[in-house]
């Protein structure tokens, strides 16, 4: 499978923890904006690896606020994804998944 539709299909599994489409999406565009980035990390890091100007910069830094999910909830979906899968690894005590 190649790696682009492993990534959406583990992000799709992680939807239901937030309560709101448009917060998602943000987590979707940043989480490939931290995958494709090659500076340093920051915001605008993310966005320029997803090839956004600064006139995003202001709604991204409000995902990080947003009500429309909890983070604990995200990491345990996430958790719950990971312990199914034969690829995840143990690393220092911590499972990891190698893609």
């Amino acid at each position: 499978m190649e790696l682009y539709a492993r990534i959406e299909q583990i992000l799709a599994k992680l939807r239901p923890a937030f309560s709101r489409e448009v917060p998602f999406e943000w987590f979707v565009l940043l989480l490939w904006g931290v995958l494709l980035s090659h500076q340093p990390a920051a915001v605008t890091s993310y966005l320029n690896g997803l090839g956004l100007n600064e006139s995003f910069y202001g709604r991204a830094l409000h995902w990080f606020n947003s009500q429309a999910f909890r983070i604990d909830e995200v990491c345990a979906r996430w958790g719950q994804w990971l312990s199914k899968h034969t690829q995840a690894k143990t690393l220092k005590g911590h499972r990891v998944y190698a893609g």
